[in-house]
């Protein structure tokens, strides 16, 4: 009789790390956890997600049940292997505790494979399986496997040609070179527990030309982590902005679906597992919503990867690489579950538009592909686009200072200051004293210092408003006869007339005024045209008002094009005595409008 293949628990070293960091005062484990995937599920529990009514079942090696926070969580242990087994607890309280941080409201079964000697029971493992797939657990973690697929079968980096089909599939691709091992107890155990409507998650391997089984199956979620970092890409001034893309270790297994910030000083993908899993019962994935996701994960790795090789080539690409590059984020964002932004309704106009800041699906799964996209565009200076994707990717992730730094990045290369401050100033919250950023918010204050207020007899801006979108409507309207600009298109309080003039809509007034200045002798009458126009970012003042009453007459026409408007008010130039003329007419028109 053939002697069965080794099944093994993955990364025992670091069972201590984890247990020891537990702070017993505060219920939490104290080590670092840096990345945005922590990051992610702090915001989520803040969000007020913590897994009630979600139940994880692991099997692995015994737990410490008297633990303070594991004795609270467990419903149940079952064994399957003999006594003294549960004297092997080290691994398992391990495990248990990363699923207890992810989600901490969730319940725990533990089913118990190892021996006393420290060694997986492969008929224990398949007859947990068993059992699981009856039971009322959500998902099922196993931190275990039996190594696969002989080193040097398959490097990545010398098939290139057979890379983009292992990315976008890997388990395809693997079942395609290397069937299934007819005599693997495990991956058709484990199958069979997905049939069932159960999510199962398992350790990929800590050796980069192998891949456990169970986590090989098709119908299993292999689990490896990802190197915590941050790259730099330099903007067209000098500055540089995040790229999100990270990389997987060297020493792990290449063959894995899904990725994790690795936890400084825990190595292996025994507690990458625990991390997915327990956030697949935070998240309340079910199998097609877990298919979904991994299907946009899938394809928006490879843009990633293509976006990636691009730094340091500078402009020595053809264009038809980055449209290439450019139609593969489309692809990505064209499956995503939900629509966050301009450029997701245009890709996507059979789902409505949602708020993306209480989505916290698509901020933990895809803020990512959000914010690499949005840095794309950016780097091909596609501004509006750039901001469309950079918006949703600071909603999804308020805790993200690559996502506030490139939207400032975004806001600074337009000239739009006050707002790339304002962001900088944020990322530097989140991530404080980081020498990018106050290099940014330096060039920022010294490009701010050198602009003077606008004289009152420049054409420059008077007052800055910002429309809402049902301006856009208005000025569709107005296009369509933006070819006669002496055409009136509608009459305005008092004297005032709206029409084009070339790329502007104007306002204009002409009013004779009685004129009693020392320099000019005795009463004469003046006649003054006063102009305002739009040219969609600003409106602006053609000279100052000679009176108090015209300059009284500028604000309140203002204020009543506001108001019909909706404009929201950013900034007033151009002198004290008419911001505070034209706050009162806005006051005053508001107060009529209630009455």
């Amino acid at each position: 009789m053939n002697a069965l293949p080794e099944c093994r628990l993955e990364s025992l070293n670091s069972c201590r790390h984890v247990i020891d960091a537990y702070n017993a005062a505060k219920d939490r484990l104290a080590f670092s956890s840096a990345g945005r995937f922590w990051n992610s599920i702090r915001h989520i529990h803040q969000l007020g997600k913590t897994g009630a009514g979600r139940k994880v079942a692991i099997i692995d090696s015994a737990c410490d049940l008297t633990h303070p926070r594991l004795k609270r969580v467990i419903d149940r242990v079952a064994k399957f292997v003999p006594p003294p087994g549960g004297q092997n607890l080290e691994h398992g309280t391990a495990v248990a505790l990363l699923i207890s941080e992810i989600c901490p409201e969730s319940r725990l079964d533990i089913y118990e494979v190892v021996m006393e000697e420290g060694r997986v029971d492969i008929h224990a493992v398949r007859d947990a399986l068993a059992a699981v797939a009856e039971s009322d657990a959500h998902v099922v973690n196993l931190s275990l496997g039996i190594e696969r697929l002989q080193k040097g079968e398959f490097h990545p980096a010398t098939q290139s040609e057979e890379f983009e089909k292992a990315a976008l599939n890997p388990k395809t691709w693997q079942a395609s070179k290397y069937p299934d091992d007819p005599s693997c107890e495990l991956c058709p155990a484990a199958a069979a527990v997905a049939v069932k409507g159960k999510l199962v998650f398992a350790a990929a391997g800590n050796a980069a030309d192998f891949v456990y089984c169970p986590a090989r199956s098709l119908s299993v979620v292999g689990v490896g982590f990802q190197e915590v970092s941050v790259r730099q890409v330099k903007t067209s001034d000098g500055i540089g902005m995040d790229s999100g893309i990270a990389r997987m270790p060297s020493r792990q297994s290449a063959w894995l679906d899904l990725i994790v910030d690795e936890i400084d000083g825990v190595l292996g993908t025994s507690f990458a597992s625990p991390l997915r899993s327990g956030a697949a019962a935070l998240l309340e994935l079910t199998p097609n919503s877990q298919a979904e996701c991994m299907t946009c994960t899938r394809l928006s790795l490879m843009p990633m990867l293509d976006h990636l090789s691009t730094h340091g080539h500078g402009e020595s690409l053809p264009r038809e690489f980055f449209e290439a590059i450019a139609d593969k984020y489309n692809k990505a964002l064209k499956v995503l579950p939900h629509v966050h932004c301009a450029v997701g309704a245009v890709l996507r106009p059979d789902l409505p538009p949602t708020d993306p800041s209480g989505c916290f699906l698509c901020g933990h799964m895809f803020g990512d592909l959000y914010l690499n996209a949005g840095l794309f565009c950016l780097e091909q200076l596609n501004f509006q686009v750039a901001e469309s994707l950079l918006i949703a990717a600071r909603r999804l992730m308020p805790y993200s200072a690559e996502a506030a730094a490139n939207l400032g990045a975004a806001f600074r290369l337009q000239g739009k200051f006050d707002g790339a401050l304002s962001l900088y100033d944020e990322a530097l919250r989140l991530r404080p004293a980081f020498q990018n950023y106050s290099r940014a918010r330096d060039v920022i204050l010294d490009e701010m210092s050198k602009r003077q207020p606008p004289a009152w007899d420049s054409p420059q801006c008077v007052l800055g408003v910002r429309p809402d979108p049902n301006f856009s409507g208005f000025l569709s309207a107005g296009a369509s006869t933006k070819g006669n600009s002496q055409k009136q298109l509608s009459q305005a309080k008092r004297e005032w007339k709206l029409r084009w003039q070339g790329d502007c809509f104007l306002a204009c007034n002409s009013t004779t005024i009685e004129n009693k200045s020392d320099s000019i002798k005795g009463s004469t009458q003046i006649s003054e045209t006063l102009c305002v126009s739009f040219d969609g970012k600003a409106l602006t003042a053609s000279s100052r008002p000679q009176t108090m009453d015209g300059l009284f007459e500028v604000a309140d026409f203002m204020a009543a094009v506001a108001g019909s408007l909706t404009w929201r008010m950013v900034r007033v130039k151009g002198g004290e005595e008419f911001r505070r003329l034209f706050q009162m007419c806005q006051l005053r028109r508001s107060l009529d409008n209630k009455l």
